[in-house]
């Protein structure tokens, strides 16, 4: 039996035929692709042409403004918002020999928000509560010195301390926290400690 070399000539024949026909198919492919791509790349360019004069003027405007009104800083930008810093800040404004040269202003401001809480929680009542002979409330007074991380007899350390001058003098103390939550009877220890101290005054 003879084999069909005729007709194996015309698969292959065929098969060239087919090749390249997908070999013009890809090339026209990738010819509409890169056209595709080429006015793309044009219309990006002009849309963003376009935005760059009104982004140069807002640009300018920012800048003027940074000029005059300083926008983007705060005094605070450089300030690491821990623990220890925030209470030194507390100090030096609740201290009236502070450097900040206004005397009693901020201790007066913080007594009065104090007592007009505890007025509206407790009701109205001109002396401290928890004190068995009706301590009246405080008012700052110039000999007034503020602390940090105050030690306490037991052992504690108050994050703020502020202490009035004079025999049983007052005592104020201030857990700052920013994150941490209180420990185990935290504050009733520092109230405890404190309260010790204007009975040794």
């Amino acid at each position: 039996m003879q084999p069909d070399i005729e007709g194996a000539g015309d698969d292959r024949r065929r098969d060239q035929n087919a090749t390249g026909e997908l070999a013009k198919f890809f090339s026209s492919l990738t010819d509409a692709t890169q056209a595709a791509e080429a006015e793309l790349q044009q219309r990006l360019e002009a849309f963003f042409s376009s935005l760059k004069p009104p982004w140069d003027e807002a640009q300018a405007t920012q800048a003027e403004l940074d000029r005059k009104l300083a926008t983007k800083w705060s005094v605070f930008t450089d300030f690491r918002p821990n623990e220890n810093a925030l209470s030194r800040i507390f100090r030096t404004l609740l201290d009236p020999a502070g450097t900040h040269g206004q005397g009693t202003l901020f201790l007066d401001k913080l007594l009065e928000e104090i007592c007009e809480h505890h007025r509206e929680v407790l009701g109205e009542r001109d002396h401290l509560p928890g004190t068995e002979e009706q301590k009246p409330w405080p008012h700052a007074h110039p000999g007034c010195t503020a602390h940090t991380e105050y030690r306490t007899d037991d052992g504690g350390r108050i994050d703020i301390v502020v202490q009035w001058p004079g025999n049983r003098a007052y005592w104020m103390g201030i857990e700052n926290k920013p994150r941490a939550a209180e420990q185990e009877r935290q504050i009733e220890r520092y109230f405890n400690a404190l309260r010790r101290k204007t009975e040794d005054d």
